[in-house]
């Protein structure tokens, strides 16, 4: 009786696991340049997170970070620095958009549209994001949500 009790739990483990949507890296990333002249600021934006394929319609949880800042000034480079580890993120999905929320260590919310299995969406880089100082201008972009099935950690 027991037996048969053990491999009817191992059955329904095996059942829902196989059942359950299998879990990818995705890749968040985002560019932001403004070159109008010989003034102009440069971002790039960079994270790693672990969640399901598709995207649930909730989801918080840890994602790796790199954001950086570049100002230009008289036509030359200027680097502002890079902020490196781990930050907190929210992403939600309704149909066709998504949204990404990064609450620690910096606030900033990015919302695309479903592009393929991807998602993309506009991604303005201002002084509100960190390394700002009071020379900076801003930046246009963009922002991709990218699953990575090969990704390596």
């Amino acid at each position: 009786m027991r037996k048969a009790s053990v491999l009817l739990a191992t059955a329904a483990i095996t059942a829902a696991c196989a059942a359950s949507p299998p879990y990818l890296w995705w890749t968040i990333v985002g560019v932001a340049a403004d070159f109008s002249d010989t003034a102009g600021d440069y971002c790039t934006l960079t994270s790693h997170v672990f969640l399901q394929h598709p995207i649930p319609a909730e989801w918080a949880g840890p994602a790796d970070l790199l954001f950086t800042r570049s100002v230009y000034r008289n036509g030359l480079r200027q680097e502002a620095g890079e902020l490196r580890g781990e930050a907190s993120v929210r992403i939600g999905r309704r149909g066709d958009t998504v949204t990404v929320s990064y609450q620690r260590p910096f606030a900033a919310t990015l919302v695309g549209t479903a592009s393929g299995e991807a998602f993309e969406g506009d991604w303005p880089c201002d002084s509100s994001l960190p390394l700002a100082d009071d020379s900076t201008r801003g930046a246009p972009g963009s922002w991709s949500l990218v699953p990575v099935p090969n990704y390596q950690r």
